[in-house]
């Protein structure tokens, strides 16, 4: 689940979004956001809401191929003019989830 979060925190914090702001667009409160992005356990309805707020989709994907994945993420978010979605460490190591972008603008 920690994965996720981390996941949920890179997005919320590549569109310059507060935990209260990702909360409000997703309709919950902003304490749920900070437990999902600290790893507690979640229900796929709720990354769904998130996901959506960020105008995004879940996509499971096998580890193997996760880092690649992750850099065409990045690469879109970068056409968009967004930063990269890796953490601060600039590591994508083991994410078995990943967000793929569907919004048309920045």
């Amino acid at each position: 689940m920690m994965e996720m979060g981390k996941t949920i925190r890179r997005a919320r914090r590549a569109m310059g979004w507060t935990q209260r702001e990702l909360a409000r667009r997703a309709g919950m409160g902003q304490s749920h956001v900070l437990r999902v992005e600290q790893g507690s356990d979640v229900r796929l309805s709720t990354l769904q809401r998130l996901a959506e707020a960020l105008g995004a989709e879940w996509v499971m994907l096998p580890r193997q191929i996760s880092n690649m994945a992750q850099h065409m993420g990045d690469l879109a978010w970068q056409r968009m003019g967004r930063p990269n979605m890796t953490d601060e460490e600039g590591s994508t190591e083991d994410m078995l989830f990943t967000i793929e972008n569907t919004a048309e603008e920045p």
